[in-house]
């Protein structure tokens, strides 16, 4: 019997299988939201497949919600 994929292939897309990682997105939320903070830029890394593109859609969808920031998709495909 053939297994599912647990993971999306639709890019940012929350796959039924996600490990939570609040810590990492709060981190950045609060870095990016800080008027004090200096360090307004990130770099995600890791493996393939290792959740970095939905992390980022997650910070993406947490800075949406704020009225002072606009946040904007550079994806030529949508």
């Amino acid at each position: 019997m053939r297994k599912r994929n647990p993971f999306s292939l639709n890019f940012g897309m929350i796959p039924g299988k996600y490990i939570e990682r609040t810590t990492v997105t709060d981190e950045v939320v609060e870095s990016l939201t800080d008027e004090e903070n200096p360090d307004h830029c990130f770099m995600l890394t890791g493996l393939r497949g290792s959740g970095k593109t939905v992390t980022f859609t997650k910070i993406e969808k947490i800075i949406e919600t704020y009225d002072d920031w606009v946040v904007v998709d550079l994806n030529i495909n949508t």
